[in-house]
């Protein structure tokens, strides 16, 4: 069993803005759906499709440091089981990449 590929990272913009972008990931990719959000606590839960596999949620939570920084941590999670195979690691962390391309 290998755990829930994550990353962290922090955006110089402002909280408001990461929001509408999430959003929106949809628009600029059209493997990933939102699903779920919680406006009062940030979080976000996005579904993808995988080749021979149930897919993934890829889970964003954002946190505001200032007025013109936020942190954003993205958690890719099976949708059924857990990551134990090389290859659903890198297609996790695809996603990843995925989503820090768009946010950054």
């Amino acid at each position: 069993m290998i755990a829930n590929p994550r990353r962290e990272l922090q955006i110089p913009v402002n909280i408001n803005t990461v929001k509408d972008t999430i959003e929106k990931i949809g628009n600029y990719n059209k493997d990933y759906t939102l699903d779920s959000k919680n406006e009062l606590l940030n979080q976000y839960k996005f579904s993808a499709s995988e080749f021979l596999s149930l897919g993934v949620y890829i889970l964003v939570d954002i946190i505001e440091v200032s007025t013109d920084q936020t942190k954003v941590s993205i958690e890719v999670e099976r949708k059924l089981g857990t990551f134990d195979k090389g290859h659903e690691l890198s297609n996790a962390n695809e996603h990843l990449l995925q989503l820090v391309i768009v946010l950054a």
